[in-house]
């Protein structure tokens, strides 16, 4: 019982030196606060998928690669391979029946 009252102590003491709390802000991902090293070759814009996914953006390649378990792309510039070319190709197949 004695350490929980030394405890509660401690914490009205805090208290009473009104401290003022200092408010944190919130910091808004755009693609101007894009760290350097993580920039694309492309040089970015709406259709870059570096920025899209920075600004949190959906990226429709990434949902397709997720989907079928393959490696997202590093950046616009990275190649396609087999595997990740066949997963969006079936992807916007459009089967007419």
């Amino acid at each position: 019982m004695d350490n929980v009252k030394c405890k509660n102590e401690k914490k009205r003491g805090l208290e009473s030196k009104h401290y003022v709390e200092k408010k944190r802000i919130k910091t808004i991902r755009t693609v101007n606060n894009l760290p350097k090293n993580m920039r694309c070759p492309c040089g970015g814009g709406q259709s870059c998928i570096v920025d899209r996914r920075w600004i949190g953006d959906w990226v429709h390649e990434d949902n397709v690669f997720l989907r079928n378990n393959l490696s997202l792309r590093k950046n616009c510039f990275a190649e396609l391979n087999l595997k990740q070319h066949n997963a969006l190709h079936k992807s916007m197949l459009i089967s007419s029946d």
